[in-house]
């Protein structure tokens, strides 16, 4: 019978509990098992560095360049690693939810979210007015409870509060107005 209690209330955590108080802005970064895979390659040059230092009766220089070798390795996998994942993956705000390679999706228009996850895969559904939105997004910092709470607590505080920003471009489109293309591309005779 506890585990029946248990699993309500993380089913009611999970979809339907909101933060009071929250920042005017959350970031959510990859997480440092990224990291891991710019420590393989180091590892790996060592491996066979040290085979040439046993393979050469072990002599100084080999172990210089091991030395030296895993060093250099290091700091550019680190550095490299660092410029990759500097951007972060979430970001949500009083405008909206933006992601990495996407555009920022305003708290108005989202109909409907869902996060799923697999593994160290966190797969973020979202449909607004005109759109479906699939991504999906490996390593992140923030386990998939804690984003949806962040979500939900983000879309109460603010769907309905912030307009958008924009305008349509053509006020009536029945009617079209003449182009003058006399002065386009130094043709006059158009």
């Amino acid at each position: 019978m506890n585990t029946k209690f248990k699993i309500r209330n993380l089913y009611r955590v999970r979809n339907f509990k909101i933060l009071e108080k929250i920042p005017n802005k959350a970031v959510v970064y990859k997480s440092k098992e990224a990291f891991a895979q710019y420590f393989i390659l180091p590892g790996f040059f060592t491996l066979i560095s040290l085979s040439f230092f046993r393979r050469n009766n072990f002599e100084p220089k080999y172990l210089l360049i091991m030395i030296f070798g895993f060093i250099i390795s290091f700091i550019l996998n680190f550095v490299v690693a660092k410029l990759i994942l500097k951007k972060p993956e979430i970001i949500l705000n009083k405008i909206g939810i933006t992601f990495r390679n996407s555009r920022t999706i305003f708290w108005n228009e989202i109909e409907y979210f869902k996060l799923k996850k697999k593994n160290s895969i966190l797969g973020i559904y979202i449909k607004t007015e005109s759109e479906e939105f699939f991504l999906f997004i490996k390593h992140l910092a923030i386990t998939k409870t804690k984003l949806k709470v962040l979500i939900n607590s983000f879309l109460k505080k603010y769907r309905g509060a912030i307009k958008r920003n924009y305008q349509f471009l053509a006020k009536n489109f029945g009617e079209v107005d003449y182009v003058d293309f006399s002065n386009c591309l130094n043709n006059k005779n158009l």
